[in-house]
């Protein structure tokens, strides 16, 4: 029912307790292929002629990233609160308008570099998460005005995260610092 909504930008999918392979790339999951195929408890609501907001009940175990990829107008995507471990490269990819990511409360260890391919993106919440580390394609996240990283296992940040001009709120407390870090010294930061 998702993909055929061509038209939504916000989809909230948060404390579904979805299969955390559900989110990782088809060759990495181990979804066994009798997952159900139907979805129930959607709805949605019309706010403008050009947004919509939805709800889901259930989703599509074995097939979240082929859902999630064929939404390309999507703006927002809350997947908290759901145990993923692996995020799909793939499903970054295709979510070329994206504005908000909101993955906090997962067991992610690392974000797939194709994270730096999402440029709209203005927020990005890692939170509770077990991010031992971020890579330097952070940096090509231009537009990023808000990032949340705290309660992770982070010891430090890359070097490239001192071009992020637009970077105005970065919390990273409860990590593993033992100083503070290094792109924290520029001033231009």
């Amino acid at each position: 029912p998702l993909v055929k909504m061509p038209r939504l930008r916000f989809l909230e999918l948060s404390r579904l307790q979805i299969d955390p392979s559900a989110f990782a790339s088809p060759q990495t999951s181990g979804t066994s292929s009798g997952a159900s195929s139907t979805a129930s408890g959607s709805s949605a609501s019309s706010s403008s002629a050009t947004s919509s907001h939805a709800q889901v009940g259930q989703v599509l175990v074995g097939s979240a990233v082929r859902v999630l990829s064929a939404l390309h107008r999507l703006e927002s995507l809350d997947l908290s609160h759901n145990k993923i471990v692996n995020l799909a490269p793939e499903l970054l990819t295709t979510l070329s308008r994206l504005v908000s990511l909101k993955l906090h409360n997962n067991k992610i260890l690392r974000l797939p570099k194709e994270v730096g391919s999402v440029t709209s993106l203005q927020s990005l919440y890692l939170q509770e998460n077990q991010l031992l580390k971020i890579g330097k394609f952070i940096a090509q996240l231009v537009n990023l005005e808000i990032l949340h990283c705290e309660f992770n296992n982070l010891s430090r940040l890359p070097q490239e995260m001192k071009a992020m001009s637009k970077l105005h709120c970065l919390m990273l407390h409860h990590n593993k610092f033992k100083i503070i870090p290094d792109p924290l010294y520029d001033s231009s930061f």
